[in-house]
């Protein structure tokens, strides 16, 4: 069964792009991936949120409404594959004899192989990204184990005031039941999806094929985009969405006799793409408002046909009923939709925070090339941040963002463009068209600040950016200035040192940092021996725990072969009921984390006020298990498990 389920896994991807319609004209294949993708990620979220919403996000729920979708993605392309005209082939040959093409290759060759090597370490141990050890992957565990959005009973409820959406898309292979390792390979076709944006929307510019492929290679080599393919990445399932609407809104003609594709279909999916990105990300919703002003001005002589007014309507009323799918859960556990005291209240307070964050967030690009330096070298960068953040005022206790976070690092979490610094667009800007500079820099200018100013400075706020990223990858190209001559090596030398950058900090990623096995040591608190003993224990029954975090979640480890029993302090009281004296508790894990006493509380929705709930002395508990004739069956310095009995013993 699970070879099943891991091949409709794999496959449905595939599905999606060929029940899309070949098209013609250069730009064709990315065309049809990005639509590909885009229909991917709809069916990801509608099942999802449908299943979730209605408490049947169990495995044999979604492995069917997948089946369904896939047998039905298989028709469509059938039906295609009989209607289709014969294409033209590429002619690779043609483009590997000139230096120029050896280039674009090497280029896409390096990135390839850093994404490779980011779904490898993936799928071998699972993420280790922070965020996505923090709360994605513990919220994705949680819904299928109960099958629902209900706030699942732990004591702390740590930084998930966020739209269910991210977490719904690239938490497939939880809820088919499969586990969290290997679950970047939805995220690797998301980025895929925006890449390939990105190349289509340069063919539209009128770029070319060459120029659009460099800047889809530009864009990849970014680290907020190509670096987080092994991230638990809910960004780029924000961002993917706006850029596929942009392609599409490129495509409509701005009159009925326009002979490229367009129509109330087209209208209509731009709008649902537009939702689709705010159903995950709330932050682009700024960026998404601009760009359905920009596409009601382009398209403004077809207001009048009553078919696209029609389709934009019940687009956007569809889209409305979905974003608040994702956002009532949120609502449901906390009151508001910013998840409360507990949440990501990320919000700038005034109007002088909002431009401490954009300074902050303009000098953390600029300054970004400098985080390159090899590790001896960085001993300097710690007074760099002083004297730069210091006269900002981001460095106030009150943004609770360390110094060493401001540090210049090409990282998953602080990247932005690599070596592509910002410094270069004023110049790219003037060696545009004149015609076309103002459109630019104005673009650029609402796009920077609505992703900067709204958030309280923090060096994280890159992420949020990869919608600009892909107008930035373009503008390294756009000027014909650097498209001739010996000054076309320019963008493609920029491309070159941003993917070995790319290529560089994978490597220290996926090979020189997972010797310092964090992810194990503070997140999944087990071997991989003592999981398979302790499920051998447990014989199907779940795991009771004890702890003060929601990160005990993943004590299961990314195959999760046994569900998890939180042991909380009931609602209105001030006392937990003593861990052994429950009834179907064989087995209770302590999460102490080195600590003499273990935090507990209230069970959400009702958290429990500071001492409430007072904490547990982890001796005495000891002592308890001990002299019930319980046995340890793993002891590390984060957590303790205590079993029935001798089954423990070792």
């Amino acid at each position: 069964m699970r070879a099943l389920l891991e091949i409709l896994y794999v496959v449905l991807p595939f599905a999606c792009v060929a029940a899309v319609p070949a098209s013609s004209g250069p730009g064709a294949a990315a065309r049809r991936l990005v639509m590909g993708v885009a229909l991917y990620q709809a069916i990801l979220l509608v099942v999802g949120l449908g299943l979730g919403s209605l408490g049947r996000l169990r495995p044999a729920w979604t492995a069917a409404a997948h089946a369904v979708a896939l047998m039905s993605l298989v028709w469509c392309a059938q039906r295609h594959q009989r209607q289709a005209r014969r294409r033209r082939p590429l002619h690779v040959g043609a483009v590997l004899r000139t230096r120029r093409g050896l280039a674009l290759a090497a280029l896409a060759c390096g990135i390839v192989l850093s994404f490779a090597a980011q779904l490898a370490a993936d799928g071998l141990r699972g993420t280790r990204h922070l965020d996505g050890l923090i709360y994605h992957v513990p919220r994705a565990l949680a819904w299928a184990g109960q099958g629902s959005f209900t706030p699942w009973p732990t004591p702390t409820w740590q930084q998930i005031g966020l739209p269910v959406a991210g977490d719904v898309i690239l938490g497939t292979r939880v809820f088919l039941g499969l586990g969290w390792a290997g679950v970047a390979l939805v995220c690797a076709w998301i980025t895929a999806g925006a890449i390939a944006a990105v190349h289509a929307i340069g063919i539209e510019f009128g770029l070319g094929r060459s120029r659009a492929a460099l800047a889809a290679l530009l864009f990849a080599s970014f680290p907020a985009v190509g670096l987080r393919v092994w991230a638990w990445n809910t960004d780029v399932c924000a961002a993917f969405p706006l850029l596929a609407a942009a392609l599409l809104v490129l495509r409509i003609p701005r009159t009925r006799g326009g002979a490229s594709v367009g129509g109330p279909a087209a209208v209509a999916a731009a709008v649902g793409l537009a939702a689709m990105s705010i159903t995950c990300k709330p932050t682009l919703a700024v960026i998404a408002a601009f760009g359905a002003a920009s596409a009601a001005v382009r398209l403004r002589a077809r207001w009048r046909e009553p078919a696209i007014a029609g389709a934009a309507v019940l687009a956007a009323l569809a889209g409305g009923a979905v974003i608040l799918a994702s956002y009532w859960p949120i609502h449901r556990a906390f009151g508001d939709f910013a998840g409360g005291a507990l949440g990501r209240a990320h919000g700038v307070r005034g109007a002088g925070e909002a431009m401490r964050s954009v300074a902050a967030a303009l000098a953390h690009w600029t300054l970004e090339p400098l985080g390159y330096a090899p590790p001896g070298m960085r001993g300097w960068l710690a007074g760099l941040v002083d004297r730069v953040y210091g006269p900002l005022g981001v460095l106030e206790p009150r943004f609770e963002v360390a110094r060493v976070a401001w540090e210049p690092l090409a990282s998953p979490d602080t990247g932005r463009t690599g070596f592509a610094t910002v410094l270069a667009v004023p110049a790219l800007v003037v060696l545009l068209p004149r015609r076309t500079r103002a459109l630019a820099a104005g673009a650029a200018a609402i796009t920077f600040l609505a992703t900067a100013a709204p958030i309280y400075p923090q060096p994280w706020s890159g992420r949020f950016t990869i919608p600009l990223l892909g107008g930035l990858a373009l503008l390294w190209v756009a000027p014909k200035a650097v498209a001739r001559g010996r000054r076309r090596w320019i963008p493609i030398g920029v491309a070159a040192v941003c993917a070995v950058g790319l290529i560089a900090t994978t490597v220290y990623y996926s090979a020189i940092e997972p010797r310092r096995d964090l992810s194990r040591a503070a997140f999944h608190y087990l071997e991989a021996e003592e999981r398979a003993r302790l499920a051998a224990v447990l014989d199907g029954e779940p795991l009771c725990l004890v702890g003060g975090g929601a990160n005990e979640v993943l004590l299961a480890g990314p195959a999760r072969p046994f569900a998890l029993r939180y042991l909380t302090c009931p609602t209105g009281t001030a006392t937990m009921l003593r861990p052994g004296e429950r009834e179907g508790c064989n087995a209770v894990a302590v999460v102490h984390l080195g600590r003499d006493r273990v935090p507990t509380g209230s069970a959400l929705p009702a958290p429990s006020p500071p001492g409430a709930c007072p904490p547990v002395e982890l001796a005495s508990l000891r002592a308890r298990f001990a002299a019930r004739g319980w046995s340890v069956l793993a002891q590390n310095t984060n957590v303790d498990v205590w079993v029935r009995g001798a089954a423990g013993a070792h």
